[in-house]
């Protein structure tokens, strides 16, 4: 039940079903993960005093950006047509 109405919600459900249908991410999709993971890492390595965590914080970061940045975006074909 909350898997249907989150594919059918206006604002995420089109992330997902490209995901789903895909693999793929849109352009925008990908920007605003991947600043949002950034921020999350600033601010995780202003609070850690770990050398060794921040390490570990800061190659976690670049695997899932890496991650993220290398999803194929969607064909012109994939994406719904705009009214």
């Amino acid at each position: 039940r909350v898997e249907q109405w989150m594919r059918e919600h206006p604002r995420f459900g089109q992330v997902l079903r490209d995901w789903r249908a895909n693999g793929t991410m849109r352009r925008r999709t990908k920007t605003i993960a991947i600043s949002f993971l950034t921020l999350g890492l600033a601010i995780s390595i202003a609070m850690v005093p770990s050398w060794v965590v921040k390490g570990l914080l800061g190659l976690t970061w670049v695997v899932l950006t890496w991650y993220i940045a290398r999803r194929p975006e969607p064909s012109e074909a994939e994406l719904p047509e705009r009214a």
